[in-house]
């Protein structure tokens, strides 16, 4: 909420006031300031005559803004001088301490000394200097300045301390201005401001004091003699340097007319404040101005020059100042000159409502007593006729014009009479507004007529001339109707205009009339015509100086082509020209060229443009993306102006390159829609889209490929001109086999390894789908992933043909297994025997829980010699048995392995075959690790009982080799675990059979021959496996 500084208002009850409101007539004390010298000259109040009807501005006399200092300064009333003068006041209201007469705004900073009276209990000085910024701000806010914190003014915030005397002199300037010896009208005008009107309102009187000290008062326009700033009834809130938002009041000041001033006197400015109170009492004054606002007496004689013995019209005008505020009565007398007097019959006109008027035929002596002007009057006029007996030249000027009251005296005015006798003349003057138009455009013609001879034209005989509109009309049309300050204007004998009219001597009558020029203009774009007059006029022929014109109608060509036109294709080239031809009747120069501008937006989303272009005349500029030329251009001549831009590879705009050249408002290419001025390219555009049915393969299964190719043009693909798409099969056929089965649903497909083609038609919007496949090789020899990509022409979408759209790659899963034994030799009854099977991701895409890897355990020939207990473990992934096999299966990432441990314990006694042989098969996209990767062979060798009697050794027979299969699947060829115990094993002893068998006293064969047997088992089993696996 707005503040009222309520605390100083309140403050009435805490000390006494010393003087209430000074009564009015206290302002008629004695000036305690010392006048300083004038600070210029005074100005002497004159207006000037001459515009007779049309009000004239106030003559400023004396204004203070209080800027004179500068922004943000601090000035005593005392110490400022502005620009008209140097002020004084009673030292109550120039006194820092007491906080008054700071000449601030509210960027000025206080001084230490500012507002120290003030009495802190009611408001501190920084807040009371704050205040007085505040009122300069919101009188800134009524003069509505764009930045009212500049806004200075004179301002005063009693402090409290001291308590003034009622009608203390605030401010006073130095000699201001010189009442002229007519005398004359005066106001004064001046803006206020106040806060805290809670409490004791100032009240500001206003005088001019004259040289003799008299001083005159200057009542407003309700004849109050005082200003009272609290008299707004809508204060304003404005916001304070500080931040406080301050209730202020705001009015301004406009005097009632001042016609008492003595003719001849100097004045100054006085104002004093009536009021004696140290609380509230706080004011701002800015922009006060001082002005004469007299109307103006002038006066004319028509004819000016005349036969003795005729008359002439003397006309008074009376005219306001552009206030057009109320003015006084005004009187005054005329002599005229020796020889020249009212006419009989005086025929005198009164417009004015005259007080008195009343010419007598042959009087010499005009005595005028007029009314006050009403708010808002304008002007009026008064005539009378006056005459000569005798040939002279007369003036009637202000030294003719005695007892002058209310009314700036007039210039001089002139009349002749002659003995010559008068002869007819008429001057006639055409012109055109336009010095060159363009279709549509519209020329306005004025022609001036002037009687300047000696005899008046009258309705009897009256002033006439042709205007010939022949080569006007055939390239444009009338528009409207055409008009005429006096006389009369005919148009229905077109192409002839006529008038005629009564033409007083030295009276001037003007026509006017326009033409709208054809758009198109399918004339000879020339507006040419002539008027003429009689024989006495300055046109008899019409093609005088004056009398004729010629209007040239522009006109431009404007034409733009490219080449090609057809497509746009990456990479390509595309040559526009613009073609500009001067098809109208103006002849274009350097200072006022013919142009264009082309605007490149639409293309250079597509290509790029290198901002060079050659013209044939004139000069190329480029401003990306408009490309501007111009050049003077005679009648019928062209020029031509080429560029070119390349297409970009690839083309990541729209496809479309349109752009749009404009010319001027008489040009083809107003809009650049019109034909000829837009060049559209259409796009040649492919959508090329390629899947496979499967995310990731095994050896031997089938990739099904499907390749989609949509016409996404805006041009046809055609038998001559076919779209393409390859298939790029190279990453695909080293680890597959294309299996020849390629489809298309329209064209054709073909394929040469290791790409596949398809070539066809194609209307925009449609689409073809080509289909094939693949069978994953197994092994795989390649890299283990599918990767293919499809591309087509440079305007298709997959150009490279990495594009993600474009591209398939379909991983294969693959994986490794291999088997180990530990103790990898022979083991003996009681022993345990631990196999370690590992596998390992060798493809490109990972086994899942959905999808695992797998393998199988065939451990029939190891459980007839040794126990399972059906218990592995697994890094990973799960293995269940079911005798005699033990199965595993888990997910793989690519290049991870997986390893599942499990023990037997060798029987004992060994009831089997003596050897321990299992082999694993690796489930679907498994292989072994190598050829004898899979499986292994344990033998078990049962201990010899020492014999009683030690037979003597006999050498050891050689045993024959045995033969090593050649097969790839063929059991690993034993070696530590077929081999002979060593020549100091004790000699074993082999259990009795049925049939009886020898004692062994020499080597023991049987081991070398059980052990070839078990390889040749092992090799069947493990060739089996691999064609099991190449099978599924």
């Amino acid at each position: 909420m707005a503040r009222s500084i309520g605390a100083r208002s309140r403050s009435f009850g805490r000390r006494a006031v010393a003087a209430a409101t000074a009564a009015v007539t206290a302002l008629a004390g004695v000036v305690t300031a010392t006048v300083l010298e004038t600070a210029t000259a005074p100005q002497v109040a004159v207006a000037a005559p001459g515009t007779p009807g049309v009000p004239q501005d106030p003559t400023q006399l004396f204004s203070e803004d209080f800027e004179a200092a500068g922004d943000g300064t601090n000035t005593l009333i005392t110490d400022y001088v502005g620009d008209d003068s140097s002020y004084t006041a009673d030292p109550f209201w120039a006194d820092r301490p007491e906080c008054n007469g700071f000449v601030i705004d509210a960027t000025s900073t206080k001084g230490d000394d500012d507002c120290s009276e003030a009495s802190p209990e009611v408001e501190t000085p920084v807040e009371s200097f704050d205040h007085m910024q505040g009122m300069a701000l919101g009188l800134g806010q009524l003069e509505g300045q764009a930045d009212p914190s500049t806004n200075a003014a004179l301002t005063s915030y009693t402090a409290d301390a001291t308590t003034p005397t009622g009608g203390l002199v605030v401010l006073e300037s130095d000699p201001l201005f010189t009442v002229p010896a007519a005398g004359g009208v005066f106001q004064v005008t001046a803006n206020a401001a106040a806060v805290n009107c809670g409490a004791s309102q100032a009240e500001l009187a206003i005088s001019l004091v004259d040289s003799q000290g008299n001083e005159v008062t200057v009542p407003n326009t309700g004849f109050a003699t005082t200003v009272s700033p609290c008299a707004a009834t809508d204060p304003t809130t404005v916001t304070t340097p500080a931040g406080e938002d301050l209730s202020v009041s705001l009015v301004t000041f406009t005097s009632a007319d001042l016609t008492d001033l003595t003719p001849g006197e100097t004045y100054s400015l006085r104002i004093r404040n009536g009021v004696g109170a140290s609380q509230g009492n706080d004011f701002a004054i800015d922009d006060i101005a001082i002005q004469e606002v007299t109307p103006q007496l002038d006066k004319s004689f028509s004819p000016t020059v005349t036969p003795v013995g005729t008359t002439s019209t003397l006309t008074f005008t009376i005219t306001n100042t552009s206030d057009l505020g109320a003015k006084p009565a005004y009187s005054f007398t005329d002599t005229l000159p020796d020889g020249l007097v009212v006419a009989d019959p005086a025929n005198a006109v009164d417009d004015c409502g005259l007080f008195f008027w009343g010419p007598t035929p042959g009087s010499s002596t005009l005595t005028v007593g007029g009314p006050g002007l009403a708010a808002g009057f304008t002007s009026c006029t008064f005539s009378v006729d006056v005459t000569s007996a005798t040939a002279d030249a007369y003036t009637n000027g202000p030294d003719n014009i005695t007892d002058l009251i209310g009314l700036q005296p007039p210039a001089d005015a002139d009349v002749e009479f002659t003995d010559d006798t008068p002869t007819p003349g008429l001057a006639i003057t055409k012109t055109a507004d336009a010095t060159s138009v363009v279709p549509g455009g519209t020329v306005t013609y004025t022609v001036t007529v002037e009687n300047t001879g000696g005899v008046d034209y009258t309705d009897d005989a009256p002033a006439t001339f042709t205007d010939d509109l022949t080569g006007v009309l055939d390239d444009a049309s009338l528009d409207g109707t055409p008009t005429a300050d006096a006389g009369t204007v005919d148009t229905s004998a077109l192409p002839d205009l006529t008038w005629s009219g009564p033409l007083a001597v030295g009276d001037t009558a003007t026509i006017t009339y326009a033409v709208v020029v054809d758009d198109p203009d399918d004339g000879d774009h020339e507006l040419t015509n002539a008027v003429t007059g009689p024989d006495e006029s300055s046109c008899t022929d019409g093609d005088e100086d004056g009398c004729t014109t010629t209007t040239p109608v522009r006109e431009l060509s404007i034409v733009k082509t490219a080449t090609p036109t057809d497509a746009l294709v990456p990479g390509g080239t595309v040559d526009y020209t613009v073609t500009v031809t001067n098809t109208g009747q103006f002849a274009y120069t350097d200072d006022d060229p013919a142009s264009f501008d082309d605007d490149l937006t639409d293309v250079l989303d597509d290509a790029t443009f290198d901002g060079t272009a050659d013209a044939s005349t004139g000069t190329v500029t480029y401003s990306e993306p408009t490309l501007h030329w111009e050049g003077a251009l005679g009648v019928g001549d062209s020029a031509t102006v080429t560029y070119a831009v390349v297409v970009d590879d690839p083309d990541d705009g729209d496809g479309t390159a349109v752009n749009t050249v404009t010319g001027p408002p008489e040009s083809s290419c107003v809009t650049g829609l019109e034909d000829g001025c837009r060049v559209t390219i259409p796009a040649r555009a492919l959508e090329i889209s390629k899947s496979a049915d499967v995310e990731d393969a095994a050896p031997g299964d089938t990739v099904t490929y499907t390749l989609t190719v949509e016409n996404t043009g805006e041009v046809d693909y055609t038998d001559d001109h076919p779209a393409v798409v390859t298939d790029d099969l190279s990453g695909v056929v080293d680890d597959a086999t294309y299996s020849d089965d390629a489809t298309a649903s329209a064209g054709a497909v073909a394929y040469t390894a290791p790409t596949l083609t398809w070539t066809g038609p194609l209307a925009v919007g449609d689409s073809v789908t080509i289909t094939y496949s693949v069978v994953v090789d197994d092994p795989p020899a390649g890299d283990d992933v599918l990767v293919n990509g499809a591309s087509g022409p440079p305007e298709a979408r997959c150009v490279p043909a990495d594009t993600a759209s474009c591209v398939t790659r379909t991983p294969i899963r693959e994986f490794t297994v291999s088997k180990v034994a530990d103790p990898a030799g022979q083991v003996a009854p009681g022993d345990t025997v631990t196999y370690t099977v590992t596998v390992t991701s060798t493809g490109t895409a990972p086994f899942t829980d959905d999808d695992p890897a797998s393998f199988d355990d065939d451990l029939s020939g190891v459980v007839d010699d040794a126990t399972f207990d059906g218990t592995a473990d697994a890094s990973t992934g799960t293995t269940t048995y079911t005798e005699p096999t033990l199965h595993w299966e888990g997910p793989l990432d690519v290049g991870d392995s997986a390893t599942v441990t499990y023990s037997v314990v060798v029987s004992d006694p060994d009831d089997g075959d003596g050897s321990l042989a299992n082999a694993v098969t690796p489930g679907s996209a498994g292989s072994c690790a190598s050829d004898d990767a899979c499986g292994t062979v344990t033998p078990v060798v049962v201990p010899t009982p020492t014999p009683t009697p030690t037979p003597t050794p006999r050498p050891t027979p050689t045993p024959t080799p045995t033969p090593t299969p050649t097969s790839s699947t063929a059991a690993p060829t034993p070696t530590a675990t077929t081999a002979a115990p060593t020549p100091t094993a004790a000699p074993t002893t082999v259990p009795t059979s049925e049939g009886g068998n020898l004692a062994v006293t020499g080597a023991d064969l049987r081991w070398p021959v059980v052990a070839g047997i078990l390889l040749l088992v092992v090799g069947a089993l493990l060739l089996g496996i691999s064609r099991r696996r190449r099978n599924e």
